[in-house]
């Protein structure tokens, strides 16, 4: 196990740990994520599109399975947007599934969590929370 190391640059860390920042991670890492679904199930099935507000800061994003024949369901949409120092999840169009915080932890190498229901998870658990039922669903093409 590795040690701890005596000097954190805790300040850092906080920065890295706003809403905004892990916002802007989440983003990238569901833009990853979609992208090898994608290459997995053969076609640009899904898709990701950031949304922006003033001075260019991210505001949300939605991931949405794009091969949809019928009226889209509210299970082929997962928005995750910003409100201030939150995280606002929600499916499909307009209900808030749940809000979450982020918070620094005492660990120099992954010092954000985002606090979920009084769970503290890694942004990679995150998005799985929200984003595993919408990719591996059975989808109709």
């Amino acid at each position: 196990m590795a040690e701890k190391p005596s000097v954190f640059d805790w300040v850092g860390a906080r920065q890295a740990c706003s809403a905004e920042q892990v916002l802007e991670r989440l983003a990238a890492l569901a833009e990853r994520d979609v992208a090898t679904r994608n290459k997995f199930i053969g076609k640009d099935g899904y898709d990701v599109s950031r949304h922006r507000g003033d001075v260019e800061q991210l505001i949300g994003f939605r991931v949405e399975y794009r091969f949809r024949q019928k009226a889209t369901r509210r299970e082929d949409t997962v928005i995750i947007r910003r409100h201030r120092d939150e995280l606002l999840v929600q499916d499909g169009v307009g209900d808030t599934t749940s809000t979450a915080t982020v918070v620094m932890v005492d660990d120099p190498i992954e010092p954000c969590r985002i606090n979920e229901g009084g769970e503290l998870l890694y942004d990679w658990q995150f998005l799985r929370r929200h984003l595993e039922t919408l990719l591996f669903a059975e989808q109709e093409d």
